[in-house]
């Protein structure tokens, strides 16, 4: 069985664990589906670069490998797309249909722009 929380994300290559936790949590939480369930209502579309032969990227080959099928089933309209070359560095990426004033509005209703000690940031 393969497990569907965040921790088993940390096995992958420790620089992309981060960047999958982050998009795990942005995921908004749901009743009854897995966040694996719900990628292909918050993404178009999950591209994975790595190198077969590359130590580097053994552990997100294999975490592809491992969870390809349980996507594709849970998400059959999403491509799940595996691009590998030579002394390609592992990364996974996707499309975002935000602007910078998408990004601008979040960070303002978020109060993201504080300093350290909690006050505003001028």
């Amino acid at each position: 069985s393969i497990p569907s929380t965040p921790k088993t994300l940390s096995s992958i290559n420790p620089p992309l664990a981060p960047t999958l936790i982050a998009l795990y949590r942005s995921l908004p939480a749901t009743s009854n589906m897995s966040w694996k369930a719900s990628l292909s209502r918050h993404l178009p579309v999950l591209r994975f670069f790595g190198c077969p032969k590359s130590p580097a990227s053994r552990g997100l080959m294999g975490w592809y490998e491992k969870n390809y099928e349980e996507l594709k089933h849970l998400n059959p309209t999403m491509p799940l797309l595996l691009r590998c070359s030579d002394n390609a560095s592992p990364a996974i990426t996707t499309e975002l249909s935000f602007t910078t004033s998408h990004l601008l509005t979040y960070m303002l209703q978020n109060n993201k722009f504080q300093n350290p000690d909690g006050s505003p940031n001028q």
